[in-house]
């Protein structure tokens, strides 16, 4: 037992300066600091782990310790500050703004290392507010996507075609929006590509939910596994701002062919980056032990579910693996 007198003696630690980048005022909390920040034994004893819920009493007195539930490293200052401070910029934890709050969250997720090691596992989770994140960003995807290429890129080619006066004995021209989708050309498999980003977040928190029966931490709450998910697929924005990129400098009625397998190419890019921010939450965020070796098995159970799905909705599948002469891309 650990006497009352070898205990460190109560500490009352300010809350650090935030870093020079700018941040819009809606984001700052006000007069800094707005108060100190508690760190007691009590204070620490009151705890428990943010991944398994284990009780932290006892511990209070140990630099650094261990949960002895699920192995997750304890740091007192970061947990603390987490449970009695919000984030500065997190969606979650600013219903308030939620326009500089999103635009905070999606740009510093650029850069996983930094965002993760500014995230706490300590930090309050919003299950709700974690999906609303979800449906904006599947908004900005399907506008810049889907709706892009069918209304920017396809209706300005059909808006300049009928701007030109029509020779004398022309058969009418057909209805606008007939002739965009005309224009536009979808194949059940380039839809399927593109629908890649919704379906990557859902199947990765699946194989990571079964993944936990033969992992240490068996007891990790899914809000952590949720909340690094979300945030690692938001890349997939930037293919749904590719595709309205590609179909405004380029003919939209290219050839099917060489489309599905631009779109594959990049449905494959866009899932490499989303496991390298999903390594780096598990490393940062997380703090597990092979972070590398675990994400890298989950995603082969999902490009695997991805591509059994895909053979089984279109038989166009398999012409992803044939060049234009019907041979096989490595023969």
């Amino acid at each position: 037992m650990v006497g009352r007198c070898d205990r460190p003696p109560p500490q009352l630690i300010w809350f650090p300066a935030m870093e020079s980048a700018p941040v819009h005022p809606a984001l700052r909390p006000g007069p800094w600091p707005p108060r100190p920040m508690l760190d007691t034994p009590e204070a620490r004893e009151a705890l428990s782990c943010p991944l398994c819920g284990y009780s932290l009493c006892g511990l209070s007195a140990a630099q650094d310790p261990v949960c002895p539930e699920c192995g997750y490293r304890i740091d007192w200052q970061e947990l603390l500050r987490a449970g009695q401070y919000k984030h500065r910029y997190l969606f979650e934890h600013h219903p308030r703004d939620n326009f500089w709050s999103f635009l905070g969250t999606f740009f510093a997720g650029l850069r996983p290392a930094r965002f993760w090691s500014s995230l706490n596992a300590g930090h309050q989770i919003r299950p709700r507010r974690l999906l609303i994140y979800w449906a904006a960003v599947s908004v900005i995807a399907v506008m810049s996507g889907f709706g892009g290429r069918l209304l920017v890129a396809a209706g300005w080619l059909a808006w300049e075609r009928r701007a030109v006066p029509a020779p004398r004995g022309s058969p009418p021209p057909m209805p606008f929006l007939e002739e965009v989708w005309q224009r536009v050309g979808w194949t059940d498999l380039e839809v399927a590509l593109n629908l890649i980003g919704f379906a990557w977040p859902w199947l990765t928190v699946g194989a990571l939910l079964i993944f936990q029966s033969s992992m240490r931490r068996l007891r990790v709450r899914p809000g952590h596994l949720v909340r690094c998910v979300v945030y690692s697929g938001d890349i997939f924005v930037w293919a749904g701002i590719l595709t309205l990129a590609l179909a405004s400098t380029a003919s939209v009625g290219t050839d099917p062919w060489a489309r599905a397998h631009r779109a594959a190419l990049a449905a494959f890019a866009f899932i490499a980056a989303a496991t390298w921010k999903l390594g780096t939450a598990y490393r940062r965020y997380l703090h597990s032990e092979r972070p590398w070796a675990t994400i890298l098995s989950i995603q082969v159970v999902v490009i695997l579910a991805l591509a059994a799905a895909l053979s089984l909705a279109t038989p166009q599948f398999g012409e992803l693996f044939l060049t234009r002469d019907n041979k096989m891309i490595w023969d």
